[in-house]
């Protein structure tokens, strides 16, 4: 894998993180230093060397700190939810997320950048709502702009209507509804049609499968992303623990 010269890094989304934000300043300091060898690992995002976990003294060692103060750090991390653990690798899921579609790009880039050719046309549209979204979002929004987004919402979501859709999908909707109401901008769930490709999307995804479906809506919001996703191979074990056979 080829290094990247630059760390992508998201000042808002940092200081709108609860888990970072309810670190001590020093603890938030470790943190980024552990983002910063995540940036430069074999598996870009996660804290592994040759292919296997990273030990608390090898990280502690490359921060500068001592073993204990990193463990003390990294279980306050962990409590607060700042990172996750896939077989006993520390990871940051934004990076991984990041990571796991810059990788699509490139495989549709290869093979001349039309996304018929490419196994997962899904992933591809995707891709380019999230190139669009990033361009967007190169600074942060007015506090005016996102407000306003935000209160038309609040009107609008009182004439959705969830009464139609299979049961096995509507709490995993109401929560990707409320992510995306947050998002705010060209992201919200403006009315029932939207509402209705989203639900449509689920149902693709979960075969109404309600395990399923809640795991990806999870997936999806716990890593920033602007749209349903397949649950990466990489991620199942997070977020699909108990459903190893399940095919997404």
């Amino acid at each position: 894998m080829g290094k990247l010269p630059a760390l992508q890094f998201y000042p808002a989304d940092w200081r709108k993180d609860i888990g970072v934000q309810s670190l001590s300043l020093e603890d938030r300091a470790i943190w980024f230093e552990m983002i910063c060898i995540m940036h430069e690992s074999e598996q870009r995002g996660k804290l592994v060397i040759n292919g296997k976990p990273m030990t608390d003294e090898m990280v502690a060692r490359l921060i500068g700190i001592s073993e204990k103060k990193y463990k003390k750090s990294k279980e306050k991390m962990e409590n607060f939810g700042v990172f996750s653990v896939s077989d006993g690798v520390v990871f940051n899921r934004r990076m991984v997320r990041d990571e796991y579609i810059r990788n699509v790009r490139i495989a549709a880039g290869s093979k001349g950048g039309n996304p018929n050719l490419t196994k997962n046309l899904d992933n591809q549209k995707i891709n380019q709502t999230h190139e669009q979204t990033d361009k967007q979002n190169t600074t942060p929004s007015s506090s005016s702009s996102s407000s306003t987004s935000i209160k038309k919402d609040k009107r609008v979501s009182t004439l959705l209507d969830f009464s139609n859709y299979e049961p096995e999908l509507v709490d995993a909707l109401k929560i990707w509804v409320d992510y995306r109401k947050g998002r705010g901008g060209k992201l919200t769930v403006k009315n029932q049609k939207s509402l209705d490709f989203q639900r449509d999307r689920l149902k693709r995804l979960s075969n109404n499968n309600k395990k399923l479906a809640d795991a990806i809506v999870k997936c999806a919001t716990e890593t920033n992303w602007d749209g349903l996703y397949p649950i990466p191979e990489n991620l199942k074990s997070v977020y699909l623990p108990e459903e190893k056979r399940m095919v997404v």
